[in-house]
């Protein structure tokens, strides 16, 4: 069975590594999922954008990831959500991605069936892909797209 699961991971990194996509990793750090995100995507290409105060000595960051350090805002669009924290450590991440294509997900949260989010990005370039976690009108804007996962184009 583990000589089994070495050998899915092992064609997970193959395929990570042959296709032009970033995994964009933004947000707060939980413990746990990013353990996961290094364990499996060590090869990957991975911005980390996170906040100015994580302590990453805990961490074996693979050397290849980009981490994003970033300042907290002195001013909050809305305090009782978290939108403008969002913004901030996605556009700072996105500005190091390389790529055409990009995978942003939170730090708190694992997903392990990122081809089949690339094949529908590529299926259609000009949409964003997204998680339909949370994906309903929302107050004074159209649609309240899900945080959790969102690929496509930078």
């Amino acid at each position: 069975m583990l000589d089994k699961m070495k050998l899915n991971l092992t064609y997970f990194n193959k395929f990570m590594n042959k296709h032009p996509y970033t995994i964009l990793l933004q947000g707060k750090i939980n413990e746990e999922t990013l353990n996961l995100w290094i364990k499996n995507h060590s090869e990957s290409k991975v911005v980390l954008s996170i906040w100015e105060d994580e302590d990453l000595s805990n961490y074996d960051i693979p050397t290849n990831w980009k981490v994003v350090l970033n300042k907290y805002p002195l001013v909050r669009f809305r305090k009782e959500a978290n939108l403008d924290y969002q913004i901030i450590t996605t556009l700072a991440g996105l500005k190091e991605v390389d790529d055409m294509w990009v995978i942003k997900m939170r730090t708190d949260e694992y997903y392990s069936k990122l081809d089949k989010v690339f094949d529908k990005m590529k299926s259609n370039p000009e949409k964003i892909v997204s998680s339909s976690m949370f994906f309903r009108e929302y107050g004074m804007y159209k649609f309240h797209c899900s945080d959790k996962l969102l690929g496509g184009s930078v």
